[in-house]
């Protein structure tokens, strides 16, 4: 386990260590997850993007009706963040 000390700005902004970028495999762009734990721990991680194996066919459904496509993705969206609190719990 690496750590690394950092410096937050007059803005609350932080660089992460080229150790721990490398480590984890973090590019500019990429998104992470800021998370408070029980001991009032910072957890920072990266949101790992799916590739698209783990998701083909995941929005397929027999007898579904047509949506507009903005209502598909707000639909989907609500059901990523209820599935992300079931599995992450209301902590956040």
């Amino acid at each position: 386990m690496s750590v690394q000390i950092g410096r937050i700005t007059s803005k609350f902004q932080s660089t992460i260590p080229s150790e721990i970028r490398e480590a984890v495999g973090a590019h500019i762009g990429d998104q992470v997850i800021f998370q408070v734990n029980q001991h009032r721990e910072i957890v920072i991680r990266p949101l790992r993007k799916s590739s698209i194996d783990e998701v083909y066919g995941a929005l397929h459904r027999e007898n579904v009706a047509y949506l507009p496509l903005d209502e598909a993705r707000n639909a989907t969206q609500d059901d990523m963040a209820h599935q992300f609190v079931r599995e992450k719990g209301p902590e956040l």
